[in-house]
Parts: C-alpha cells; sequence; structure tokens
C-alpha cells in the first residue's frame, strides 16, 4: 500500500465523518421539533464517535509516517505537531491508548478464556 493509498482511504473516511456530522446537525434538529428523541440522538453521538477514532487513529498513523528519523529532527517535530497530538492524547487515540486498549482486551479475552477452561 503507497502512502497515496492510505491518503486516499483517509479522505474518504474524512469524508464519512462530514456527512455523518451534518446529518447530526440535522436530526439534533428533530430533537428541537420533537420529531426524535435525546436517546436517538446520543445513539448517533456515538456512531460519530466510532467515526472520529477512525479517523484520529489514521491520522495519527500519517504522523508516524512523517516523523523524521534523526532525534534532532524529532523533537522539533514533535513540537509543530503538538496541537494534533494533544488532540489525540484527549480523546485516547494517540499510539500508546492504542496499545494499552488492545492489551487489556487481550488480558479480557484470557480471563474470558480461563473462566470458560474451569
Amino acid at each position: 500500500m503507497a502512502i497515496r493509498d492510505l491518503q486516499d482511504y483517509y479522505y474518504t473516511i474524512l469524508d464519512q465523518y462530514i456527512t455523518a456530522k451534518d446529518d447530526l446537525t440535522d436530526f439534533a434538529k428533530g430533537l428541537a421539533d420533537g420529531f426524535v428523541t435525546e436517546d436517538q440522538v446520543a445513539d448517533l453521538k456515538e456512531e460519530l464517535r466510532n467515526i472520529e477514532q477512525n479517523k484520529e487513529r489514521i491520522e495519527y498513523i500519517f504522523y508516524l509516517l512523517s516523523l523524521p528519523n534523526r532525534k534532532n529532527k524529532k523533537a522539533k517535530y514533535t513540537v509543530q505537531q503538538q496541537k494534533l497530538l494533544n488532540r489525540l492524547n484527549k480523546h485516547n487515540n494517540d499510539g500508546e491508548a492504542v496499545l494499552k486498549e488492545n492489551e487489556n482486551a487481550i488480558t479480557s479475552m484470557k480471563n474470558k478464556i480461563s473462566e470458560l477452561q474451569k
């Protein structure tokens, strides 16, 4: 897969995110008009959050692909990308959070398997 393919994939997800966000805005207007319930809006917000997570994880991959190899350039690049990194950290979509999420999932799976074997 070339970086261009990844960019195309990212832009597709970005378009989906923008469309979903617009739909949520329209849906929220329906809430004000009494056509939909708050639970329905909350469900849509959760779906939007899933799309946003996918978008942010690809943004982190782009960050890693653009990260320089030299140590003295890495620090400068990290400072330049601090706004992105802060947003990813806020939503727990940076590399460390994803790895921890995976480790927790593996631990949970192992616990469930051991419970079944008893």
